[in-house]
């Protein structure tokens, strides 16, 4: 019997398995009770719906994402720059050790009928990260390092691009066992996407290692041999 210490995330945990298993659309609210050794009733008394479950896992997510850039925004005698590509990096180290449930989540999402759910829990997810994301901006902006007059605005934007990237980037890397080729796509889009965000941030060509960082970290976890 599951102990009443943590039965929600006895929940989370068995729903996260069931859904990588079976998929999302055919794991069932009965299945994932039984698989964390509870009842139908005790999963209705903390989610409504499996949806709400999946909302629940990219919280948890969103949350950790939120301790290691809040950690990084109030680190002393780093600049805005050097902020920035540390929680590049520490987001990267953060991606690999989640690695499974990223891909499984982002899986659930791209099937046509999540994708009303998949488009709140992005927005979700841009409101909530784009804050520090700001204070690191702004705090660029006062030093002189970033060239910009909106750093809401930016880190709205650059949050979006970060997700949009990660999804495109999970997607061809999924075929790159079958396909090695396939990593010139990769490395093309992660180029396009740094140069984009070092020309929002004001900074010349080659300031910002957000490419230089994905890659070597990429290469990895996927170019091992």
């Amino acid at each position: 019997m599951v102990k009443s210490k943590d039965l929600k995330q006895e929940l989370l945990d068995a729903a996260l398995e069931l859904f990588k298993e079976q998929g999302f659309e055919q794991t069932s609210v009965n299945t994932i009770a039984i698989k964390a050794g509870a009842s139908k009733g005790a999963f209705y008394h903390y989610f409504k719906s499996k949806e709400e479950v999946l909302e629940s896992i990219t919280q948890q997510y969103i949350n950790s994402i939120l301790r290691i850039t809040d950690k990084i925004v109030n680190e002393q005698g780093l600049n805005g720059l050097e902020k920035i590509n540390l929680l590049v990096t520490e987001l990267l180290k953060f991606k690999k050790e989640s690695r499974d449930k990223r891909l499984t989540v982002i899986g659930i999402f791209e099937h046509e009928g999540n994708l009303k759910l998949k488009q709140k829990i992005i927005d979700r997810t841009i409101l909530t990260i784009k804050q520090p994301y700001q204070k690191i901006i702004e705090q660029g902006v006062a030093e002189g390092i970033f060239f910009n007059d909106y750093p809401e605005e930016v880190a709205e934007l650059w949050v979006s691009m970060v997700i949009t990237m990660n999804i495109r980037i999970a997607k061809l890397l999924t075929d790159y066992q079958e396909q090695p080729a396939v990593m010139v796509e990769v490395k093309k889009k992660i180029y396009f996407y740094g140069e984009a965000m070092e020309r929002i941030l004001g900074l010349t060509k080659g300031a910002f290692k957000f490419s230089d960082i994905i890659i070597k970290h990429i290469a990895a976890v996927y170019m091992k041999n």
